[in-house]
């Protein structure tokens, strides 16, 4: 019944307040045929796709799009993402278009595209509300590169092409040097009042210090020199280089030992045997190994290396291994690596895997098999063999045949306080005979151990674990029992699936609360 909207076409109302009009779809007047969809309450209006609002309007007429409430201060703003906004409005009374986040605290970059700009009218400011030149730029400016030229200050990256200079009184910018006008060449310049420089000849220069009255430096200007940035300077003993940046790659020469030690100072170097390594000297003369960058890469382990270089090469690997980065410590194949202590792996950590491993291209390489070709005999000593310490990476172990002594509490692989996934595949565990005291594995305080497709022979436990969690999978004895095949103690649980290792005692012991299920 309302005159205004007598030619409506669609109306909408609301059931739960009286039946108010809420919405109207139709002629604007009687007068001529513009259309109007129109919201007749004072609330907001939103458009929507796939059930979500896509645009609002607010009950003030400001409109959003990607977001469902308009900040006051702007007319239009365009949501793109996460604290990614353009906004239109006013800012100090004056028309605004701005970029900022979400809680609208902080302005974001923005970049502007186009084959061309026109500013056809008016004056430009940058880093200034009140720009009085047709650009005005407070703060400094660099024309051709992208480093800080310096409050006020111009900086070109190129040549300055023709034009005229002005300048205040007989010096150009302060710099006490006399401009001559018509100066064509620098040659043969002298002095004025307590100069800065001078040129004594073609190509020449000496340098003084304002107040003196002799010379502190004299030089030649190579041209091709300053031209290239990959040529030397050939100074003083100790040369210094405020702000070196190096845009390509920088190498170090080779050196027998670090040089001289200077109080104060230390220094880096790259020793001269192979592989080239790098160490640092700290200034009371210490040598410091530089453990490798974090990048996938192989550690090579020989048979011709002792057994502390073998230590010395896998603690000269970075602790910190990311995700997706992957260690192999890779030992030669094919013969037997007499070793004289264990061999140890402590702390690494992060998301990345490393391998310990002989080769894994050999026959039945991941199946239960006893002629694994890379073969780690610790029997020299009484030692274990292989340790994994404190480690928060993935850790793999496997094809492997090791040997280790008849002695008390030795195990042929030892993980202790591992809370990264350890995997132990398809080797070979082997004491010295007898099947009194020693381990073939042992999860010590290890939380997520899988050990599979593992032979154990002549060993007092097989595969064993202790305040910590193991899955034994597909592991076997060799017909040379050991005394018990699996063994949980001390909270200790053994998961186990398919075949497990027999034991001439019994099959499994659990003591101190450990479980086997």
């Amino acid at each position: 019944g309302d005159t205004l909207y007598s030619n409506s076409v669609i109306t909408g109302h609301s059931s739960y307040n009286g039946n108010t009009q809420l919405w109207y779809l139709g002629s604007m007047s009687s007068s001529n045929n513009d259309i109007e969809f129109r919201n007749r309450q004072n609330a907001a209006m939103h458009f929507s796709t796939n059930n979500t609002s896509r645009m609002v309007i607010d009950a003030a007429g400001n409109v959003g799009i990607g977001l469902d409430t308009v900040d006051a201060g702007y007319k239009l703003i365009i949501r793109r993402a996460a604290d990614i906004n353009l906004g239109v409005g006013l800012q100090s009374s004056e028309l605004a278009i701005a970029a900022f986040n979400d809680a609208l605290s902080a302005n974001i970059p923005m970049r502007f595209y186009a084959s061309e700009y026109n500013l056809l009218n008016g004056k430009v400011g940058i880093n200034t509300t009140t720009p009085v030149s047709q650009l005005s730029i407070n703060g400094g400016l660099h024309v051709g590169g992208d480093s800080d030229a310096g409050d006020n200050n111009l900086l070109v990256d190129g040549t300055i092409g023709s034009g005229i200079i002005t300048q205040s009184g007989t010096t150009l910018a302060n710099t006490y040097q006399p401009l001559d006008t018509g100066l064509t060449s620098l040659a043969g310049l002298t002095y004025a009042a307590a100069s800065f420089v001078k040129m004594t000849g073609a190509n020449a220069f000496a340098l003084r210090t304002i107040g003196e009255t002799a010379d502190d430096l004299e030089g030649t200007i190579v041209h091709d020199n300053l031209a290239s940035v990959h040529q030397g300077v050939t100074t003083g003993d100790s040369p210094t280089f405020a702000g070196l940046k190096i845009e390509s790659e920088l190498f170090i020469k080779e050196q027998a030992a670090a040089s001289a030690d200077q109080a104060g100072y230390g220094q880096f170097w790259v020793k001269d045997d192979t592989p080239n390594k790098a160490w640092f000297t700290d200034d009371d003369g210490n040598d410091h190994p530089l453990r490798l960058s974090a990048i996938s890469h192989t550690v090579n382990l020989l048979q011709a290396d002792s057994t502390a270089e073998k230590q010395t090469k896998i603690d000269a690997v970075s602790r910190y291994v990311p995700f997706g980065i992957v260690v192999v410590f890779q030992f030669e194949t094919g013969g037997t690596h007499t070793e004289t202590a264990s061999l140890n792996w402590i702390g690494f950590y992060g998301g990345g895997s490393m391998y310990i491993q002989g080769d894994t291209a050999e026959a039945n390489a991941t199946a239960l098999h006893t002629t694994q070709n890379t073969i780690l005999d610790f029997t020299t000593n009484a030692v274990s063999g292989i340790i994994v310490n404190i480690c928060r990476a993935e850790i793999y172990v496997r094809n492997f045949k090791i040997l280790i002594q008849d002695s008390a509490a030795l195990s042929c692989v030892n993980t202790n306080q591992c809370f990264g996934t350890t995997r132990v595949l398809y080797n070979y565990f082997l004491g010295a005979g007898t099947t009194s005291t020693t381990y073939g594995f042992l999860g010590n305080s290890s939380f997520s151990v899988n050990c599979t497709g593992n032979y154990v022979s002549t060993l007092k436990y097989g595969i064993a674990c202790t305040m910590g969690v193991l899955f034994s999978r597909g592991n076997d004895d060799t017909g040379t029992l050991p005394l018990w095949g699996l063994y949980a103690l001390n909270n200790g649980t053994i998961g186990k699936r398919s075949t497990q290792p027999a034991g001439s005692t019994a099959n499994q012991l659990t003591q101190y609360g450990g479980v086997i299920r």
